[in-house]
């Protein structure tokens, strides 16, 4: 089986310096995968898809990107040749919607998961954007949920399991962890103190409630009803938390709807 792993390269889940070829190197593969599959959709959300799907949620600092590494190399064993790769998705959607709007990619810093409002007149004024912002993050939106209607796709972020929330075929994932945690994460990866990392993490886990917020009036992230299954990463492996996801995945794509 073909697969292919994006990492997302968003400030919300950190990335060395190293890394940040690999992640413009697999956009174009990206960029080929959906304009492949994408101008097909063939598939009406009254039908039942043919291919599992997954969303995943995250605390900043509960490793949604390392565990959705995992979780895609563990479906690389399961070969079928047929079927659509495996593909992890993150910010370089963004960058895909941009290029698509003939926009320049380097905008997609402008569109992370934060409170739009502030920004947006801003960015509009400088560049004219055309078409607005309004109408970029829900192309974006769009993308996500014909992603997850395609099945084998991680989609991270992006309120991606409100989008999907009526699809049979999508897990939808909480990752979260305890603060220490997840700031002894980010000091490691981001090479930042203590008192820089807890600030990071409390800024962007607002500004991720405030883009759920505006943009589908979710006031709580947290709320256990909006997941399938949500995971504490402070005691579980990223292989571990990976099976978990992949088996929870399967058997739900498998199952009967239940009403």
């Amino acid at each position: 089986m073909r697969v292919a792993v994006n990492a997302p390269n968003g400030r919300a889940e950190p990335q060395n310096p190293s890394k940040i070829m690999l992640v413009e190197k697999s956009l174009s593969a990206v960029a080929g995968y959906l304009g492949a599959n994408l101008s097909e959709r063939t598939t009406a959300l009254s039908e039942r898809p043919k291919y599992p799907a997954i969303t995943i949620s995250r605390q900043v600092g509960a490793r949604a990107t390392t565990i959705g590494k995992c979780l895609i190399r563990r479906f690389q064993s399961r070969e079928d040749d047929s079927a659509p790769p495996w593909t992890l998705y993150g910010n370089e959607l963004m960058q895909h919607v941009l290029r698509e709007s003939n926009l320049p990619e380097d905008l997609s810093r402008y569109f992370q998961e934060e409170s739009s409002r502030s920004w947006t007149e801003t960015v509009e004024e400088i560049v004219g954007l055309h078409p607005s912002s309004y109408d970029i993050n829900r192309r974006c939106h769009e993308m996500i949920l014909n992603l997850c209607r395609l099945g084998h796709a991680v989609v991270i972020g992006r309120c991606g399991n409100v989008l999907a929330k009526d699809l049979p075929n999508t897990l939808h994932v909480r990752l979260v962890g305890s603060a220490k945690r997840r700031v002894a994460y980010l000091r490691q990866c981001l090479s930042m103190s203590e008192k820089e990392a807890l600030a990071y993490a409390k800024r962007e886990d607002q500004d991720r409630r405030n883009y759920a917020k505006e943009n589908f009036n979710i006031s709580n992230l947290d709320e256990p009803h909006l997941y399938d299954l949500v995971i504490n990463t402070d005691r579980i492996s990223n292989e571990f938390a990976a099976r978990m996801i992949e088996e929870a995945a399967l058997c739900k794509a498998s199952e009967p709807l239940l009403h």
